[in-house]
C-alpha cells in the first residue's frame, strides 16, 4: 500500500513537471535543451530569465564572445536572489504582455521616449518643498498642468484665485501627509496615511462630477513615486476618486508575483536606459510599470491593441 502511495505521488510531482515544461515552452517556445542553457546562464551571470532570454535574442545562444562580454547595463542580481530564476512562468508572461502593449500604446504618443525619467530629475529640482508660492505657481506648476492637460475646463484666473485660496493649507497637509513618506513609494504608504494632500489639491479644481486627473497629476509631480497619475487617453479613467485609482495601483502590485515584479522592473528599465541615461532614483517604478500594464489592458479590452 505505502508503495502504491509513494508511486502515485512520484507520478504526480512527474506530471506536475512536465505540465510545467509544456506551458513554459507553449510561451517562450523553449526546448529543453535551450531551458537549461538558459538557466545555467542566468544562474552564472546573476541575471533575471527575462533579461537572459533578451540577450540571447540579441546575441544569438552560440555567440561565445558575446557572452564574454555581456552588455553592463543588464539589469542584475545579488547571487543567491530567489528572482533569479525561474521568470517563465504564465503569470510573468501576462504581465510582460501588458508592459510591451502600454509601451506601444505610450510611443504612438509624443510622450517622453524615457518615460519621464529627465523629467523626474527636473521636477524634483524643482520641488518647493511645501512652500507653494504664487511665483511657483505661475512659473512652474500652472504651465506644466496645462501642457498635460489638466486645466481643461477651468480658466488660468479661476485656478490662481483658488490656488492663492488654499496655499496655505496645502502646505499643512504637505507637512501632515507627504514630509514623513518622502523617501517611500505607492507600495509602503497606505491610502490613509497621504490621502490630505490631494485632498486639498482637490480644491483648487472643483468639478462637476468627481474626477481624479487634476489631483492625480499635480500631486504626481511633487511627490511621484507616491502619486500615480491618471491619464485619461491611455487609462479610459474608470476610477470615481483618486483614492479609488490609488487603491487599485497598489492592489495591482501587491498582487504580482515577486518573479514577475522582476522581470517588469528589468524591462523598464532596459527601456528607459536604453534612451541614454539611468534610471533617476526617484524615478516611480512601481506607479509607473502599473500605469503601462493598465494602459495595455485597457488598449486590448477596447480592441485598440
Amino acid at each position: 500500500m505505502a508503495n502504491r502511495i509513494v508511486a502515485r505521488e512520484s507520478d504526480r510531482v512527474h506530471d506536475g513537471r512536465v505540465a510545467g515544461r509544456l506551458e513554459k515552452e507553449r510561451i517562450f517556445n523553449l526546448t529543453t535543451d535551450l531551458d537549461g542553457r538558459l538557466r545555467e546562464f542566468a544562474v552564472e551571470r546573476g541575471w533575471s530569465v527575462a533579461a537572459t532570454i533578451r540577450y540571447f535574442v540579441e546575441h544569438g545562444l552560440n555567440d561565445a564572445e558575446a557572452v564574454r562580454t555581456a552588455s553592463a547595463n543588464i539589469v542584475r542580481f545579488a547571487p543567491g536572489d530567489d528572482a533569479v530564476l525561474g521568470h517563465v512562468g504564465p503569470e510573468s508572461a501576462v504581465a510582460m504582455h501588458e508592459l510591451a502593449v502600454g509601451v506601444a500604446f505610450w510611443r504612438k504618443r509624443a510622450w517622453p521616449a524615457d518615460f519621464g525619467n529627465v523629467d523626474y530629475q527636473e521636477w524634483g529640482r524643482q520641488n518647493p518643498h511645501g512652500s507653494f508660492t504664487l511665483g511657483w505657481w505661475h512659473d512652474i506648476q500652472l504651465p506644466r498642468l496645462q501642457e498635460w492637460i489638466a486645466t481643461r475646463g477651468a480658466t488660468h484666473v479661476d485656478l490662481t484665485a483658488r490656488f492663492l485660496e488654499h496655499a496655505a493649507t496645502l502646505s499643512a497637509a504637505w507637512e501632515e501627509a507627504c514630509v514623513p513618506h518622502l523617501d517611500e513609494d505607492i507600495s509602503t504608504v497606505t491610502w490613509v496615511e497621504v490621502k490630505a494632500f490631494p485632498a486639498e489639491v482637490a480644491l483648487i479644481k472643483p468639478t462637476k462630477t468627481s474626477s481624479p486627473v487634476f489631483a492625480s497629476k499635480f500631486c504626481h509631480f511633487l511627490l511621484p513615486r507616491i502619486f500615480p497619475v491618471v491619464d485619461n487617453e491611455g487609462l479610459g479613467n474608470r476610477w470615481r476618486t483618486y483614492g479609488d485609482y490609488f487603491k487599485c495601483v497598489q492592489d495591482e502590485w501587491r498582487s504580482t508575483a515577486p518573479d514577475a515584479r522582476t522581470d517588469l522592473i528589468t524591462e523598464l528599465t532596459r527601456l528607459v536606459e536604453a534612451e541614454g541615461e539611468r534610471v533617476f532614483a526617484g524615478f516611480p517604478m512601481v506607479n509607473k510599470i502599473v500605469e503601462l500594464r493598465l494602459i495595455g489592458r485597457h488598449q486590448r479590452a477596447t480592441g485598440r491593441a
